[in-house]
């Protein structure tokens, strides 16, 4: 798949497949209500939070859909040179959490650790949408 040239839904529902959930299991895994899951997979504009962009990822196990996100800015500005690494940051937090989680087991100092790592890409994420939001206004 082209992440480039494709559109956020196509991404979107490509990854809900390979996981084979249904809308509804996503939207209760995630805690997002099932009609604004809906509206991921169906509205061409619309785009989940970062918080959430980061839940549904780790309830279909992939990062792809940040993937997407990434390739969009890619190679637009050299100021976004330094976002690329923000996908595997995601993605090294969320792998974290969920070995914490299926652990069962946490310090305090681990899970203050990864929280902060968590709340870093978090961050950088957030950066990010704000400029494709600025970008998609340009249009």
């Amino acid at each position: 798949m082209n992440l480039k040239e494709a559109r956020f839904k196509t991404v979107l529902r490509y990854a809900k497949d390979l996981s084979g959930m249904t809308l509804e299991e996503l939207a209760e895994k995630t805690g997002i209500s099932l009609s604004q899951i809906q509206r991921y997979f169906s509205d061409e504009d619309y785009y989940p939070s970062p918080i959430k962009l980061v839940a549904i990822c780790k309830a279909l196990n992939t990062t792809l859909p940040i993937e997407w996100m990434l390739e969009q800015v890619k190679g637009s500005s050299p100021k976004w040179n330094g976002y690329h690494s923000v996908s595997k940051e995601l993605s090294d937090v969320i792998n974290q959490i969920i070995t914490a989680l299926e652990d069962g087991v946490i310090t305090p100092v681990e899970k203050e650790r990864i929280y902060k790592e968590a709340v870093e890409a978090m961050e950088a994420l957030k950066s990010l949408l704000r400029r494709l939001e600025e970008k998609e206004g340009e249009r």
